[in-house]
């Protein structure tokens, strides 16, 4: 027999277990853990933004400081090291979908997803809530509670 000969015989032998219910397991069961982990990853990634959007709405310097400043947000997304698009959107997501309906992210994820993104099934990801159900806006401007700030002081009240 010469080598040609040895390495097909040898490669026959070796491409066996291709054919087996093992080998279709393995491979189902690979695809399966991959498929979780992006499932889980684009859930996780969802959950940040929200939970980012809920820091930073409830927070008393955004408050008092940040609330349509699209300077003050600017600098806090580049602090954060998130795209302006990002950050606007996961505010808006945030007043949108979670404020006034549920106690927080954490608790109330599951009811938001199954209430406003069920169709969306495994597939939902922060692009898809971005891009179809947030505002097309690049920097999205919060309503903002008309008030008058005295120039002296800051002191800001509703006429």
């Amino acid at each position: 027999m010469d080598n040609k000969e040895n390495e097909r015989e040898e490669r026959g032998i070796t491409e066996n277990y291709k054919i087996s219910d093992g080998w279709r397991y393995l491979i189902e069961d690979c695809k399966a853990i991959i498929s979780q982990r992006v499932k889980n990853f684009r859930m996780e990634l969802i959950y940040a933004y929200a939970e980012i959007g809920e820091r930073i709405v409830n927070d008393d310097i955004y408050q008092k400081y940040g609330k349509g400043n699209n300077e003050f947000l600017s600098s806090l997304f580049e602090s954060v090291e998130i795209g302006k698009t990002n950050g606007y959107a996961a505010i808006h997501f945030y007043e949108s979908y979670f404020m006034g309906k549920v106690e927080d992210v954490f608790t109330g994820m599951e009811t938001i997803m199954s209430n406003n993104f069920i169709e969306e099934g495994d597939n939902i990801s922060w692009n898809k809530i971005k891009t179809k159900y947030l505002t097309t806006s690049k920097e999205y401007k919060p309503e903002v509670e008309s008030y008058i700030e005295c120039p002296k002081c800051g002191w800001k009240w509703t006429p």
